[in-house]
């Protein structure tokens, strides 16, 4: 996902220009523990962590030299899409209304920024843009400050990189500044104002069931003829991003342009005003568009709180000569009241977009619920920590492999795959070699698909049938390709599988990392047992300590526990796809 935006509620944006007193820090006040990440093993320093999402090839190192140090953190990306990667310190304790300098040195070829990451006491993070970060190609220094938020009760800063190119930083600090300082910041810009309806409902063209304001874009706004009534626009990063309210569309005679010519960093797009939503609801999301390149699809929700979260809803591949649709099914958090949704451009090429539809359903429901534990990736972790679990609780899930680790030592055996067969477990191909599938050529696609079955099913004796795709990721040539040599492919589209969406080419899916709780896991549980609908969970390695793509056993023993006391059936995606094909007929 790229760096989500923060345009509506933002704590404090603090640009570098400003005096410190000299008394007002101590220079043993450095709250980040390892600052100059000197003490760590090969692959990871002590107390820091990394984080990568969305569509790119990262390569994370813990290099042997740094700036006037012995180690430093970089990250090079050498294939890029959507989404964004960097390094991070194990959060701090703070308090909030004080005021906090962050600095580091840091190298970069392209242009980054900085991001605050902050924890309420309940464990849950909120994201806020700091500071933009220019490229370097010398050691540099970079100083920000900010007021952690009001609930936050902990934070860490990540420095993200989110385009082609490299980045490396070194000696790390954060203090609190206690007293004696001075600022000439600037006031941190208004957020601007909500658009608001300012058409009669005999002109304002509707939908029924439609949420979204103005969703055929003909209305234009009586405050900006350049804007469509209950709409705005908003551009972040270094880009010559150009919005456009055109006189023709998919149908009527409106739609909207955003074409970007020169693009470093950042993303552009349309937003129609927040919509009210009820919490817990299921929604139907769709939009006609034109495109030359990738967009990346994103839902902002206002929480009854006033906080915001971000859902990525996937990405819109290119259709330069024809109106296409992008169509996804979206299941609200439990505390929301409003969303938006916005579709980004976020390198060079247009985007046009027209006919938007938001849409409360109430899905056909299966006959019973269903749930799936899905494993991607067999690490002997999950021998070890995951299949005591299991067994204890007498369940079984679907574990997809990457066909090229049978020869990584810290990968299950084929002895030990086949134990878990025998215990109930369903074997399925997640490639040779896990890459971007959109990105390779017809031959490496056909390879990646085709050697992985054939190999997985030499190693184990028999057939198998299903697949999931590398970071969720898929296009309309990647699909029918799958279905070809497997019966299903499981996605990372977010939602759950009801009569009335339910197809095995695109299996919908909630992930878990290492921020779910399993109280989150039980409540998507708790709405597919209340819809009758297939919910099938994405898991990584157990583990405890691990990264960003990682659960702890106590979370697995939670959710499988929370299973057992519920009753719903659990299945591996074989099984369920069985059922549901058998009942739907």
């Amino acid at each position: 996902m790229i760096a989500k935006l923060r345009v509506f509620y933002i704590f404090v944006i603090l640009i570098v220009a400003f005096y410190i007193s000299p008394l007002a820090l101590a220079a043993n006040d450095n709250l980040i523990l390892n600052p100059s990440v000197e003490n760590g093993g090969n692959a990871m320093p002590n107390d820091w962590s990394r984080e990568k999402l969305g569509n790119n090839v990262s390569q994370f190192n813990y290099t042997r030299s740094g700036n006037a140090s012995a180690r430093s953190v970089s990250i090079n990306v050498t294939k890029y899409i959507t989404g964004y990667s960097g390094w991070f310190f194990k959060s701090v304790p703070v308090v909030s209304g004080k005021e906090y300098i962050y600095s580091e040195q840091y190298k970069s070829s392209v242009p980054t920024k900085l991001v605050l990451r902050s924890f309420n006491a309940a464990g849950k993070s909120t994201d806020i843009d700091l500071i933009p970060v220019a490229v370097s190609d010398q050691w540099k220094e970079i100083t920000t400050s900010f007021t952690p938020p009001a609930n936050a009760v902990s934070v860490t800063v990540i420095h993200r990189i989110s385009s082609l190119g490299k980045v490396e930083t070194d000696n790390f600090s954060l203090v609190e500044i206690t007293g004696g300082a001075t600022s000439t910041l600037p006031v941190p810009p208004t957020p601007p104002p909500t658009p608001t309806l300012t058409t009669t409902p005999t002109t304002t063209p509707t939908t029924t069931g439609n949420l979204i304001p103005n969703p055929s874009l003909e209305v234009v706004s009586a405050l900006n003829v350049a804007l469509p009534a209950s709409w705005t626009k908003s551009k972040f990063g270094t880009n010559n991003a150009k919005f456009t309210y055109l006189t023709t569309g998919n149908t009527g005679k409106r739609s909207l342009k955003v074409n970007i010519t020169n693009y470093t960093s950042g993303v552009a797009y349309y937003l129609f005003a927040p919509t009210t939503i009820v919490g817990g609801k299921t929604y139907d999301y769709s939009v006609r568009y034109k495109a030359d390149v990738y967009a990346e699809v994103d839902a902002a929700f206002t929480m009854a709180d006033g906080s915001v979260e971000y859902q990525y809803l996937g990405v819109s591949y290119p259709s330069a000569n024809d109106w296409s649709t992008f169509k996804t099914r979206i299941v609200a958090p439990d505390k929301a009241v409003k969303v938006t949704i916005y579709n980004m451009l976020y390198s060079v090429g247009f985007l046009i977009t027209d006919d938007y539809s938001l849409s409360a359903i109430t899905g056909l429901p299966l006959q019973k619920p269903i749930v799936t534990l899905t494993f991607d990736d067999a690490f002997t972790n999950f021998y070890d920590n995951a299949i005591p679990l299991f067994q204890k609780y007498n369940m079984a899930g679907t574990i997809y492999l990457v066909s090229q680790d049978f020869e990584n030592p810290a990968y299950m055996t084929p002895a030990q795959l086949l134990e878990l067969e025998g215990l109930g477990f369903e074997m399925g191909s997640h490639t040779v070699t896990h890459p971007h599938l959109p990105l390779s050529t017809p031959t490496e696609l056909k390879y990646e698909l085709e050697e992985s079955k054939r190999v997985i099913e030499e190693k184990l004796g028999h057939t198998i049938s299903s697949f999931a795709t590398p970071y969720g990721e898929y296009n309309d040539t990647v699909i029918p390709e799958i279905m070809k040599t497997y019966d299903s492919h499981r996605s990372v589209d977010v939602g759950y599988n009801s009569a009335d969406n339910y197809t095995k080419s695109n299996i919908k899916a909630m992930s878990a990392v290492v921020s779910t709780s399993p109280e989150t896991v039980l409540g998507w549980i708790d709405t597919a047992i209340a819809n009758k609908s297939w919910l099938s969970i994405v898991y990584h390695d157990i583990v405890n300590g691990g990264g960003e793509y990682t659960n702890t056993p106590a979370h697995l023993e939670a959710v499988l526990a929370g299973l057992k006391a519920r009753g719903v059936d659990v299945m591996t995606t074989r099984q369920a796809t069985n059922y549901i094909d058998s009942t739907l007929k």
